[in-house]
């Protein structure tokens, strides 16, 4: 069974045959068994990949594939070690927090990001909900992605705005500082 939120894999929107060889001539095993949306192998993930963009209505070709892709494992490698740095304020209760699942709200905006707009700035351009087990506490990050600097050459620019939920007192507090963490050095969160 498929958890709520996730794509099960459509027979009517396959990857083309040639993505697939590209994946495996990359030495990337196929996974024989049915795709998990938690630990996806890379040809399922570029198949889920390929599911979201068609049910958004993009008709994405092998080159476009390969470039979103490359930038969307950049973006969410970044996000993930912001994440990281919130839970190393609880390194010492858990060592190794783990992602359990993740939902995408692209058009559900947190209320962080309705302010910012409302004071001028561009919302953000996806939104997505993870949840991370801090060894056997769930906790849920809310992860605003804004476009960057559209106007320098190079790779795409763009800027993660993650944080923890506020759903406790520890998130709370963690939330409260943050920031004096930050200015004071003790964390560094890279964006």
């Amino acid at each position: 069974m498929v958890p709520a939120g996730f794509t099960r894999l459509s027979r009517s929107a396959h990857l083309p045959e040639g993505w697939i060889r590209r994946v495996r001539d990359a030495g990337i095993p196929d996974a024989a068994t049915a795709c998990s949306p938690l630990a996806p192998s890379r040809v399922c993930a570029l198949q889920m990949f390929y599911n979201a963009m068609r049910r958004k209505g993009w008709n994405p070709t092998e080159e476009d594939m390969a470039a979103v892709v490359a930038i969307h494992n950049a973006v969410n490698e970044r996000a993930w070690s912001q994440v990281m740095a919130w839970e190393g304020l609880h390194a010492h209760e858990c060592e190794n927090p783990r992602l359990v699942r993740f939902q995408g709200k692209p058009g559900e905006f947190t209320l962080r990001s309705r302010a910012l707009t409302l004071l001028g700035y561009s919302p953000p351009f996806d939104r997505h909900d993870w949840v991370v087990n801090r060894c056997g506490e769930e906790v849920t990050y809310l992860i605003d992605f804004y476009k960057g600097d559209s106007t320098r050459a190079g790779p795409p620019s763009f800027f993660i705005d993650a944080r923890p939920n506020i759903t406790s007192l520890s998130t709370l507090a963690d939330r409260m500082l943050m920031p004096a963490y930050q200015a004071l050095g003790i964390v560094r969160v890279k964006q």
